[in-house]
This record gives C-alpha cells, structure tokens and sequence, in this order.
C-alpha cells in the first residue's frame, strides 16, 4: 500500500510511448495502463491542489487521449490502433474483441473495455507478460487511489517534497520564494519565518487547511489535518503515516469492469426442465491476487461457463465483474474445474452454467 502511495506522486510523469517492436497485445495492456494513470491523476488532483501536472502522453499508437473533465466527473477515450474516435460507439457499455475500438474510462472505472480479450491472448507472449503486469500494478495503484486517506497521505508526501524544493531555493538565494513558488498540495501558501542568522522554518497548514500554532510542540495525532514542519533542512513534525493507516479506514472500492457478452447460441443449452445441472467433481481454487488482498478487497465474481458433454470447461464469460485482477483470478481458476456432464433423456449434453466465486478475507 505504501508503495502506491510513493508511485502515484509520479502518476502524470509520460510513460514511455511503445516501441515498433512490441507486440499489439502490449501496446493493448499499455495503453489501459496509461488510462488508469491518467484517471489516479485525475483523483488526485481533485482532492489536492497543485500536486499533479497533466502532461498526458499520446497512446501507444501516437493519438492523443481525449480527456474530458466536468466539475462533476470525468473521462478518457483511446482511440484505439485505427486512430479514430467513434462517438457512438464510445457510448456503450461492454467488453469487446480487438484494438480498433474506442475504450472509456469514465468517474474511475471502465465502461468499454478490451481488456478480457487482451488477457486470453498473453500465453507465449514475451512483450505481454511485462506489459500485464504494468496493468496490474496500475489498476490497483487506481482502486487504492480511489481511499480518501490514501489521498490524504499521498499529499503529505508531496507537501515534504515542495518543503525541501523551497528549503533548497532558501538555502541558494538566501531568500523565501515568491508565493506561487510555496504553496503546499492542498494549495495553502507555506508560511516561511527566515531568520537573520540563515536559520528558518517552514510550515504547511496540511489538510485542514488552517494553521495551528498551539499543536506546533506536540506529536502530531494520526490526522492528515496536523500542520508539517521542515527546519533548516529537515521535517521536524509529521504525522505517522503508518499510524494513520492502522486508524484510519484503508479499504478499496472494488471497481468493476464492463461483462463479457453471454456465451448464449450454437450447441449450447441451458438447465431447465428435463436437463440436469452439471455436479463440479474437481474444483480449484483462485489465487486471490496479494494487492487486492492487502486493499481489502471483497465481493463475488459471477461467470458463466460453457460445459461440454465430457463435464470439461471449453469457454467462460464474466457476467458480474469484482475488479479485473479478481474477474481473471476467478475465470483462471474455474478453467481448470472438471464436472459430471448435465444429462437429458439419459445422455450427457452441452450447458451454459452460472458460477459464483467469493473472495473473502480470512
């Protein structure tokens, strides 16, 4: 979790656009990494101020993001590899196969999306492993994003850091900055007290915005409101970062993404009168991904699998997503069940089954 908070101090720094080499599947996964970067940017900035610079970088076919910001809400479209924008479609909500389309992110989650096809075409693909789990990374570097304490702490750092950047200037001009060079990431003006003899001290009224000179001799409380205070080249007040997490309520909203189109047509039945259910005979479990854990993460996934008349899973589709890390941790794990065939007039048939899988923690 610390780690996410350090990273995302960084999040509208350009990322390196895609060499010609790389796969298309890479370029996929990058390019909705890039958008979930953007999107924890966005957040960010809308609870501090002054933290976040928004150099955006073009996707990774060289198209410019669309990138759309209300006092409401928010949204960025990708293009996608045919470098156009299709208005309408970008209007609907779904999974879908290839590149060429339009991807949303809209007010933090995925509303159209490739990213399901993207992950059932990584096996062998040398470019895709490190580009997943750049996705991965970022996605819940975004959900966690999405805490308002983790914003919080996250604009402590950034205030540190615009402390030592002012203490730097103090220390070569022998001079406090002019105000629009010290504000903190709240974007409250720094106050400076420079002294005769090149001593100083510098205080940010932190998230509350208001100074308070009464607390300046205590150790803070884990509160993000407690004024910080960098003297002569170091932070002397602070709040415990560690502190306000274990106090603090550190849970991720899970953010779902778009369902896959249902499995319905061609030989494939559906349990109903006269048709048995299919028994699952081996089941294994999903690997409930270590970030998403560590974020408190929980909730169901629903999937919907296609059972051939050998009770083996030929085909899954996600109809009710958790958040994409658990949906594929879900799907991944049901691949491997085995069952004993839906039967009808005594022979095994072929059935679309619906599968809910928890996650939960311990």
């Amino acid at each position: 979790m610390i780690r996410s908070i350090a990273a995302v101090l960084c999040l509208a720094a350009v990322a390196p656009v895609s060499s010609a080499q790389e796969s298309d599947i890479a370029k996929g996964l990058k390019n909705l990494a890039e958008m979930h970067r953007i999107a924890s940017a966005i957040e960010l900035r809308r609870t501090l101020a002054g933290t976040t610079q928004m150099r955006l970088p073009p996707d990774p076919w060289g198209t410019p993001y669309d990138v759309q910001e209300t006092t409401s809400g928010y949204r960025i479209v990708s293009a996608g590899s045919d470098l156009k924008f299709d208005e309408m479609v970008a209007l609907t909500s779904e999974q879908f196969d290839g590149l060429e389309g339009d991807i949303v992110l809209e007010d933090g989650r995925l509303v159209r999306s490739n990213r399901n096809w993207l992950y059932s075409r990584i096996a062998g693909n040398a470019d895709a492993s490190p580009a997943l789990e750049q996705l991965r990374q970022a996605e819940i570097d975004h959900a966690v994003m999405r805490i308002p304490a983790m914003k919080m702490l996250t604009g402590v750092k950034a205030t540190a850091m615009a402390m030592q950047m002012v203490a730097s200037y103090i220390d070569q001009n022998k001079t406090a900055p002019p105000p629009e060079l010290s504000r903190d990431a709240w974007g409250t003006p720094l106050r400076i007290d420079l002294n005769p003899d090149g001593t100083y001290r510098i205080v940010s009224a932190s998230a509350d915005r208001k100074f308070d000179e009464e607390s300046w001799t205590r150790p803070p409380a884990p509160n993000t409101g407690e004024d910080i205070i960098f003297e002569n080249g170091k932070v002397t007040r602070q709040v415990n970062e560690a502190e306000v997490m274990r106090t603090g309520t550190i849970r991720a909203a899970a953010i779902p993404q778009p369902p896959d189109p249902s499995l319905e047509g061609g030989r494939w039945l559906r349990v109903r009168e006269g048709i048995t259910a299919p028994v699952p005979v081996q089941r294994v479990e999903p690997v409930y991904p270590d970030e998403y854990r560590r974020a408190h993460v929980t909730g169901i996934v629903v999937l919907e699998v296609a059972i051939s008349e050998s009770g083996t899973i030929e085909d899954v589709s996600i109809l009710k997503s958790l958040a994409p890390g658990l949906d594929m941790a879900a799907a991944d794990a049901v691949r491997k069940w085995t069952f004993k065939p839906a039967m009808q007039d005594g022979k095994p048939v072929p059935v679309l089954f619906n599968l809910t899988i928890n996650f939960k923690l311990k």
